[in-house]
């Protein structure tokens, strides 16, 4: 089954324009599982998921009101170190601040490899209205053991300090969480924030997520949060 820009087929998609777009080959038998790469000629008019900027087509997983949530690009290279050199921005968070252009370039590296190797990874966050970079959200596998759990998937974001406080991070959450129980068919997603981040708390509880337990990591005390899809199906006006 080929997949590329939220166009899914039998067959490959066919040569439209001289843009070239990222085509997706996916496992039938483990949808989730990225199992290659490979570029293709643009087939956007194909589908009202692709996402044309300069010569190129993304893919764009999901849309709210608001927002657009498509995958992280190069050209996101100045938004990522302007969030990830914030203080601020990673005062509950484990990670260091970053110090230079080519430590957000890693992170994008990292990050898109994670599209091939697990067939999800953390998507960018785009305000439909200024079509800005604000931040990113979406899951991750996580393949390190973290509190007795491992290869679980993980809901997440992080927003740039100046978007603070518009409920952004609570939409986004929703459309993550949509995706994963909807087009990834998955049985439960996790979570855990610092129990000092109020924000991130309230963000995970009022988009359903529950709260189990407190855990240690690297020496600081978290709450541990999980959602089942059963419980998802049946919240009102998800």
């Amino acid at each position: 089954m080929y997949k590329a820009c939220g166009f899914v087929s039998g067959e490959p998609p066919s040569v439209g324009s001289e843009q070239l777009a990222r085509a997706v080959i996916v496992d039938k038998k483990w949808p989730r599982k990225l199992a290659c790469c490979i570029h293709k000629r643009s087939y956007a008019g194909k589908s009202h998921h692709a996402h044309q900027t300069d010569n190129s087509t993304m893919i764009i997983f999901k849309e709210t009101n608001r927002l657009i949530l498509r995958e992280i690009i190069p050209k996101d290279e100045v938004g990522f170190y302007e969030l990830d050199s914030d203080a601020e921005v990673h005062k509950y968070i484990e990670s260091k601040t970053i110090d230079t252009i080519e430590q957000a370039r890693e992170t994008i590296r990292f990050i898109r490899q994670q599209y091939i190797d697990n067939g999800i990874g953390r998507w960018a966050i785009i305000e439909k209205e200024t079509n800005n970079f604000i931040g990113w959200t979406g899951l991750k596998l996580i393949r390190k053991e973290t509190n007795n759990h491992i290869n679980y998937y993980d809901l997440g974001y992080r927003l740039l300090k100046k978007y603070w406080g518009n409920g952004f991070a609570t939409e986004a959450a929703i459309a993550s969480l949509d995706y994963g129980f909807d087009k990834l068919a998955l049985q439960e997603i996790y979570a855990d924030a610092n129990i000092e981040n109020v924000g991130s708390n309230n963000v995970l509880k009022k988009v359903g997520l529950r709260f189990v337990e407190t855990f240690e990591k690297e020496g600081i005390i978290h709450h541990w949060y999980q959602i089942k899809r059963d419980d998802w199906i049946k919240m009102p006006n998800r």
